[in-house]
């Protein structure tokens, strides 16, 4: 009672912290931030907000943890883990700067029961209710269309370029159907590292430089292949109550920015969501898109399937999702866009070779860096690359 009685102030107060947080994706790819809004309401210190996908795609899963503190504070060393609820099989997750990931294998299946768990440094557990993954429906028809103002950018207030998916959607007539739609995109890096301010490369780390005090730059080329991987941060969904069993031909389901103009391989994922999982992601929609008002109904969808199991007062914000997916990749070639990307480029300076190592007379020159595998970098070519 409590909690449905004090829903529409919570409301009020998270508004402008979900707008500021997720307008801000920190976890799906480097830092897109689009400028805030002065706030009306006061923000809550300290509610805990969690964002976890199980999918039936490798790679895909996650977890992120994060506080109200400053509008965005990663929640660092908890334990977090999935639970197969149909056979008790625990997978834990290691995480850095709040982004949780299970074993890079890991995969659920069409039909299982999965939820998931976490304890915070300071003891304090969280859970979430049980999910059933549905059956995956195949992507259909995707096609790629390049467009030189894509959608305006708030933050550099111009009209971005990119490159917009569309999709048909073959509904099922004997069901009905909730789809999310991501990707991620892989392009090939050249530069792996970069020290500025006369710093050098060295073990991993831009150092000081002990034969200069100059303030150049310095570009570490990739030593092997390597993709920079970027992560969606608009949300996409679509629900068949006025089109079941039809099909809907050309739907906007993903815009790309032209960050660089690198060749990409976009991987489109489409997800098939819970009723529940559906009116979650069309608040938070709203929410983003400034659609919503304070009016609005109660922000029990934005709460979610997250509680505290030892305090039933407490709210968490966002949510667990089990989902099937299908994806396919998608190869962009940019070879003739003049438009200006969004990201400028240094220029690319390389270290000299008059540079030797203290002590000794030999050269001691750095010109490459690895690509160091994680979320965000990978050296495995991607699905659908062509060079």
């Amino acid at each position: 009672m409590k909690r449905k009685k004090n829903s529409k102030k919570l409301l009020k107060k998270i508004k402008p912290w979900i707008m500021s947080v997720f307008c801000c994706i920190v976890v799906f790819q480097n830092i897109t931030c689009i400028t805030a809004v002065k706030p009306e309401f006061d923000f809550l210190d300290d509610l805990v907000l969690v964002d976890g996908i199980v999918s039936t795609i490798p790679g895909v899963s996650y977890v992120n943890l994060s506080t109200s503190k400053n509008l965005n504070t990663p929640i660092e060393d908890a334990t977090v883990w999935f639970i197969n609820t149909d056979t008790d099989e625990v997978v834990n997750l290691d995480g850095v700067s709040g982004v949780y990931l299970p074993p890079a294998d890991f995969v659920a299946k069409e039909g299982e029961s999965w939820k998931m768990g976490f304890t915070l440094p300071n003891g304090k557990r969280y859970e979430s209710l049980s999910e059933t993954i549905l059956k995956s429906l195949p992507i259909s028809n995707p096609k790629i269309t390049y467009s030189r103002e894509l959608f305006y950018s708030n933050t550099d207030e111009m009209f971005v370029p990119g490159h917009a998916i569309v999709v048909d959607v073959v509904d099922s007539v004997d069901e009905e159907n909730y789809y999310y739609w991501d990707f991620r995109s892989f392009e090939k890096l050249r530069i792996c590292h970069e020290c500025s301010g006369g710093l050098i490369f060295r073990n991993g780390e831009c150092i000081d430089n002990p034969q200069s005090f100059t303030s150049a730059s310095f570009s570490y080329a990739c030593d092997t292949d390597c993709w920079n991987i970027r992560y969606n941060n608009r949300i996409k969904i679509f629900s068949d109550e006025f089109s079941n069993g039809i099909i809907t031909k050309g739907l906007l389901i993903a815009d790309v920015p032209l960050y660089t103009k690198e060749d990409i391989v976009v991987e489109l994922q489409q997800f098939s969501l819970s009723s529940s999982a559906y009116e979650y992601y069309k608040i938070l929609k709203d929410l983003l898109e400034n659609n919503s008002n304070l009016n609005a109904p109660p922000p029990a969808a934005l709460i979610g399937n997250m509680f505290n199991p030892d305090d039933a007062d407490e709210y968490v914000l966002g949510r667990f999702t089990a989902t099937s997916a299908s994806k396919v990749s998608l190869f962009i070639d940019r070879t003739n866009i003049v438009e200006d990307p969004i990201e400028k480029r240094n220029a690319i300076q390389f270290e000299t070779s008059d540079l030797v190592c203290p002590g000794q007379n030999i050269d001691c020159t750095v010109l490459f860096a690895n690509c160091e595998e994680s979320r965000f970098r990978t050296g495995i070519e991607p699905e659908g690359w062509i060079e």
